[in-house]
């Protein structure tokens, strides 16, 4: 539902590049061929609505950085707040809990029924 609010407008998504890798990694598990051309498709329709942030050797110089946040989530936050995004979108709430006074943070669910 939060994707599909953010392609018909209603909110703005930004992911970043670690992100998109992630999805790339979930489609085609078993990295054969054919998941490889479904994956490749699925980014190409994520970038056609999302806002691709760069994973850029500053953001990882600042997430090493960051202790509060195992390295994944830590680029995350970085990435975050290098957009100025209002809220970080996760399942993972818990993974987030040292930076909540910094930025929201919001299961999918919490956003679409804001």
């Amino acid at each position: 539902m939060l994707l599909d609010d953010i392609y018909k407008g209603k909110n703005v998504g930004s992911v970043s590049v670690l992100s998109l890798y992630v999805v790339y990694v979930l489609v085609n598990p078993r990295d054969t061929r054919n998941m490889d051309l479904v994956a490749r498709e699925k980014l190409r329709i994520f970038r056609s609505f999302l806002k691709v942030i760069d994973f850029t050797d500053d953001v990882l110089e600042e997430s090493s950085r960051e202790n509060r946040l195992m390295l994944e989530d830590a680029i995350q936050f970085i990435v975050a707040k290098k957009v100025g995004a209002e809220a970080i979108v996760t399942r993972n709430t818990r993974h987030f809990s040292r930076v909540k006074d910094e930025i929201k943070i919001l299961t999918p669910e919490e956003l679409v029924t804001q």
